[in-house]
């Protein structure tokens, strides 16, 4: 437990350190009494038996294969220390092997994005716009700053908190006529989206479950079905304006290359050769995204 505490602490990214923090929890609770005995105590067993209770709760293959690459992480860190000389989660790994098959989130139509901005108010219209036309994930757009915003080259640069690895997204024209008018006077320290930086996704006063509300709003469903485990799953949620925009880009011809580089996937490095060579390129595949705006202030001459 005290080497879970000292773990934990190093997380400093606060959605990591809160999915963490939840599975130190559980396997501490699931080895109870034992949890203040030394670290080489924990065997491959009770690795295995965990996961077992995983699967008992009702937890999907998924979730369990992140669950217990959690543990895998901080056993790692105490082999490292010496704490340890084998690795019990590998072991269990080893010996049973997690199968996990994620259930596919959907894809917004250009019409229900249209109806997700009209909708949206305030710095959600703002987010919305940001998630469509750059392929950023949630706490990417509402934690941009003005200074990603590069208007000379017209490009976004998104740091990713998941991968830690930056995306250029090129702004695409109605994305710009609104963040424009939105980032007007303020500083490049300044958030695009003040209001709602700095929140946490989930959880009842989450921002993904603010965002359901704007769904449901705009008279979009959000497609419940059976997830992989016991929970329901939406297969519409904010997630999938990244999958729109890397589908869209695809049906309209943009080749695989070019999505990854956009959406973070790829290793391009940001420099003089990447930015005069390939900008072009990628600025004009997202031109071919639809304008989804609404606002006739903001409409295209």
């Amino acid at each position: 437990s005290e080497f879970f505490r000292d773990w934990l602490n190093g997380k400093t990214n606060d959605g990591t350190h809160e999915r963490y923090e939840h599975v130190a929890n559980l396997f501490l609770g699931h080895i109870a009494g034992q949890a203040d005995r030394p670290m080489d105590k924990v065997t491959y067993r009770q690795v295995l038996d965990f996961m077992q209770l995983r699967r008992a709760s009702g937890a999907a293959p998924k979730t369990i294969k992140v669950d217990v690459k959690s543990l895998n992480n901080a056993f790692n860190l105490a082999r490292k220390l010496d704490h340890i000389k084998t690795n019990p989660v590998e072991q269990a790994l080893a010996l049973q092997p997690i199968d996990a098959e994620s259930s596919t989130k959907g894809v917004f139509t250009p019409a229900q994005i249209s109806d997700l901005v009209g909708t949206a108010q305030g710095d959600w219209r703002t987010v919305v716009l940001l998630g469509y036309y750059t392929a950023a994930r949630l706490r990417d757009c509402t934690n941009l700053r003005v200074g990603q915003i590069d208007w000379v080259q017209g490009i976004i640069t998104v740091q990713q908190r998941k991968t830690k690895k930056p995306a250029w997204v090129p702004i695409h024209p109605c994305l710009a006529r609104h963040l424009q008018k939105v980032v007007k006077g303020r500083s490049p320290d300044d958030y695009v989206c003040p209001s709602l930086a700095n929140r946490k996704t989930g959880g009842k006063t989450g921002l993904s479950r603010e965002f359901a509300g704007i769904m449901h709003e705009a008279g979009i469903d959000q497609g419940l079905v059976a997830g992989k485990g016991k929970r329901r799953f939406s297969t519409l949620s904010f997630h999938s304006l990244r999958h729109s925009f890397n589908s869209h880009l695809a049906n309209l011809g943009v080749d695989q290359e070019t999505r990854r580089i956009m959406t973070g996937h790829g290793t391009v490095s940001a420099n003089d050769d990447y930015t005069h060579l390939e900008l072009p390129k990628l600025r004009g595949a997202v031109g071919l995204l639809p304008d989804v705006f609404t606002d006739p202030e903001l409409a295209p001459a």
